[in-house]
């Protein structure tokens, strides 16, 4: 009871305190009104002063907070607060407590912090604090975007000031507004400045967010962004939009409405060892000729040919930053263009080469897995990269499970490339399908280690290609060199000779199946009859074709069957 007793005073007490504190800064603010020192106030000045509604209202308000109470008054008739308006802070208080952690060791001192400050910019110090809560509010919400952000770029983001956080944290909201298609097709651009400074990917937001307040302008990104990686964005603004268009049908499709001959069957003419700029100026009546130009940019670097939208000549120069300067554009398109090239050049190839607007998805994966075994991924992560990303969004959803298993069998995995592609593109749960593609990937390694280990001679280039990925490709699927040295033990000379000359004399041997988890066990049996090893004549066949004799050879055994 006495501890009961005890708190009630010291409760008490705070109040006595609080309201005391509370009425001398009432006095103090009506003695400076007046020009005068407290001391100068008069009993019924004093009563008079805390009779003013106001103050009592704002009393009212901090009844449950007393250590306020002088806070709430500057705010009230310092800072022009309303009594809605204090409400509302007190609640926030209430309700987000850890809000408040981020602006002071208490909400007691952050108070007495904002209520003491000087307008800024005009701006007192309540809404300061309004605005600061407000802030973190909004960063909050907006944690999703940053933490999308590949890890180098979160960490120079919490580097930065409030200030510049801001971009970051208006665009995350931007985002939210264009939709989720939208927002994935955004970060995938942003995962492009994973080693990029932070300064250019804010400037590559804001530019990005400027171009859809442009109604026309965001029509023809979103149609962009559809054909991706068919065509890509290098620049946007509000008033200028820069793409690179990749294949004839982007071409047709984003630029119809140039008078140009590339856009009339002449694109693998213009664009065959080159990439193609193509500029929209949405600051100019469409009618305008300078509405939209083409660039043709050798890989080389040199300009090849430049048109406005009525297909006039208007090369200004072989060296594109010179010859777009010359054009009126811009500095930063300019600069942008010009630091995107090289990757563009590198995109374009990949691009260009799969034939992508011209092939079934199967045949574009034919295409892919037929070159994976030149692709060294240490090497080219950028195009590495650009081809996953094909495969993944592009052609996954439009292949059967059964095309790229038959695929696969005929083909085998010779390289780490292609072992990213089948665990990508087949579920490793699905034995079955996983077993028919390593069976037929040990049988290639298997008679391809036979062949250097019987004549050296004949182990031409590609040959080399392949046995050079062998461990990696190994240890993608889960493999070792020991089910490689199982299946050798079933490779004759027949199989040898006709995977190096691609027109079989007999019926090569069928090896038993293996599992794709343990070498094959060792049969006792006779050991099969084998002729005198006899180099083969120089292949008629290009000898770089190995995957390709490969599939032959499968051909016949199936016709013989």
């Amino acid at each position: 009871m006495r501890i009961i007793e005890s708190f009630s005073g010291w409760n008490r007490e705070i109040l006595s305190e609080s309201t005391k504190a509370a009425k001398e800064y009432m006095f103090q603010l009506a003695a400076k009104k007046n020009g005068q020192s407290t001391a100068d106030l008069s009993p019924e000045d004093r009563e008079k002063i805390l009779a003013d509604p106001k103050y009592a209202e704002i009393v009212s308000i901090g009844s449950t907070y007393p250590n306020y109470l002088p806070a709430l008054l500057k705010f009230g008739f310092e800072h022009k607060a309303s009594a809605e308006d204090l409400k509302g802070l007190l609640q926030t208080m209430q309700d987000k407590k850890q809000l408040l952690t981020q602006l002071g060791r208490s909400p007691q001192e952050v108070l007495d912090d904002y209520s003491n400050r000087e307008p800024k910019d005009g701006i007192a110090g309540f809404e300061q604090l309004t605005d600061a809560i407000r802030t973190i509010e909004r960063a909050r919400e907006a944690k999703w975007f940053i933490d999308a952000m590949p890890q180098r770029l979160r960490d120079q983001y919490r580097s930065l000031s409030p200030e510049e956080k801001q971009p970051f944290i208006t665009a995350a909201f931007k985002m939210q507004e264009l939709g989720e298609d939208a927002t994935k097709r955004f970060f995938k651009k942003i995962m492009a400045f994973a080693n990029s400074p932070i300064s250019e990917v804010g400037d590559y937001i804001s530019r990005y967010l400027k171009g859809f307040a442009n109604l026309d302008l965001q029509k023809k990104i979103d149609n962009i962004e559809k054909l991706e990686p068919e065509a890509g964005i290098i620049y946007s603004d509000d008033q200028y939009l820069v793409m690179s268009v990749r294949t004839e049908q982007a071409q047709k499709d984003l630029c119809s409405v140039a008078n140009w001959c590339i856009n009339r069957g002449s694109f693998a003419t213009y664009a065959n060892d080159a990439v193609q700029i193509n500029i929209f100026n949405f600051g100019i009546p469409s009618n305008d000729p300078m509405f939209l130009t083409g660039t043709t940019v050798y890989y080389t670097g040199k300009v090849r040919t430049s048109h406005d939208i009525d297909d006039a000549m208007i090369k200004k120069s072989d060296d594109p930053a010179k010859h777009l300067s010359e054009l009126g554009y811009p500095a930063d398109v300019v600069n942008t263009i010009i630091r995107e090239l090289p990757r563009e050049m590198m995109v374009k190839k990949v691009i260009y080469e799969l034939n992508l607007d011209k092939k079934k998805p199967i045949e574009v994966l034919f295409n892919i897995v037929k070159q994976s075994y030149a692709v060294d991924p240490e090497t080219n992560p950028e195009s590495l990269a650009i081809v996953l990303d094909i495969v993944q969004n592009r052609i996954k959803d439009n292949l059967s499970k059964g095309e790229v298993v038959d695929l696969y069998t005929k083909a085998g995995v010779l390289s780490k490339f292609s072992a990213m592609l089948v665990k990508m593109l087949i579920d490793q749960n699905d034995q079955e399908s996983m077993r028919k593609i390593v069976d037929a990937t040990l049988k290639i390694f298997a008679t391809v280690n036979q062949i250097a280990k019987d004549d050296p001679s004949l182990v031409f280039p590609q040959v080399k290609n392949v046995l050079a990925q062998e461990k990696d490709v190994l240890k993608e699927l889960g493999l070792s060199s020991g089910d490689i040295e199982s299946v050798m033990e079933y490779i004759d000379q027949e199989m040898i000779d006709e995977f190096l000359m691609a027109e079989p004399a007999v019926k090569p041997r069928t090896a038993p199946t293996i599992a794709p988890t343990r070498p094959m066990p060792k049969r006792p049996g006779p050991v099969p009859t084998k002729q005198p090893f006899k180099a083969p004549e120089p292949a008629k066949a290009e000898a770089e074709d190995v995957i390709a004799r490969y599939e032959e050879l499968i051909k016949k055994e199936k016709s013989t069957k």
